[in-house]
């Protein structure tokens, strides 16, 4: 009798132990389903994170006066500093700067030379190329920059779409590291458009195969934005770095 017993004992305790091992497999089971349930939920969030505005997909990027500080006036001050023997003609250096041939110079149609070339009566040879020299080793806009990472980790493409000449371009490109965070760009050297002109823009749509609509661009000037608005973009004139924050969070594209 205790034979019979201690085997009908021995029997409960295996189907036990069985039990046991059956149940702690299917909660280990139940716990990976979980995980893996937690993990699509987490993914699904981040997603919409990433994704969070339902029209806008892609920022475009000035870079004068959006991510590098443009300041003719400044420039020279800086230069008659720490020149004194050198002056600015301040009224022929924005006519310098705002000449046709400036804007072949960004189009990628002459050279710095020939730039040095045609330069106003009243303005010194020396003193506008040390002007030329020091204009694309410009500070960067700190708090623009942050706001380009910020949309960047947020899942947004970004872009650069910036008139800039071919000599100027290859100097940035050495300097500053803000362009490897870019998924692409359109610079006017290299396509010999330059904005306001809406070729530009165009050529930029078409060579990223880009819907207008889900498109936002940056610019410091105003009519830059009206011409981009004409093809389907919507913009926003960087006048700081302050205001540019908050246009991008009444936006929502940013917290």
């Amino acid at each position: 009798m205790f034979y019979k017993n201690k085997k009908v004992t021995s029997y409960i305790q295996i189907f036990l132990i069985l039990f046991l091992v059956n149940f702690q497999l299917f909660s280990l089971d139940n716990q990976q389903e979980l995980s893996k349930n937690d993990i699509n939920i987490l993914q699904e969030n981040n997603s919409a994170n990433l994704k969070k505005h339902v029209k806008y997909k892609n920022i475009i990027f000035d870079m004068g006066n959006v991510l590098v500080s443009w300041e003719p006036t400044k420039i020279a001050a800086d230069i008659c500093a720490k020149n004194k023997d050198l002056k600015f003609d301040i009224n022929g250096l924005l006519e310098l700067v705002s000449s046709n041939n400036w804007k072949k110079w960004d189009r990628g149609l002459i050279t710095r030379k020939d730039i040095e070339s045609s330069i106003p009566t009243s303005l010194d040879l020396n003193a506008v190329k040390l002007f030329l020299d020091v204009m694309p080793l410009q500070v960067t806009i700190e708090e623009n920059i942050n706001i380009l990472k910020t949309v960047k980790a947020l899942g947004y493409k970004v872009y650069i779409l910036s008139n800039v000449s071919k000599e100027n371009l290859e100097i940035m490109k050495q300097v500053y590291d803000f362009f490897k965070l870019f998924d692409g760009a359109v610079f006017s050297n290299e396509v010999q458009e330059a904005k306001p002109d809406i070729a530009v823009y165009q050529i930029f749509l078409k060579k990223y195969n880009l819907n207008p609509s889900e498109c936002l661009f940056i610019d410091d000037v105003q009519k830059n934005i009206d011409v981009a608005n004409l093809v389907g973009i919507d913009g926003i004139v960087c006048t700081d770095s302050n205001f540019l924050k908050a246009e991008l969070k009444r936006l929502q594209i940013i917290d």
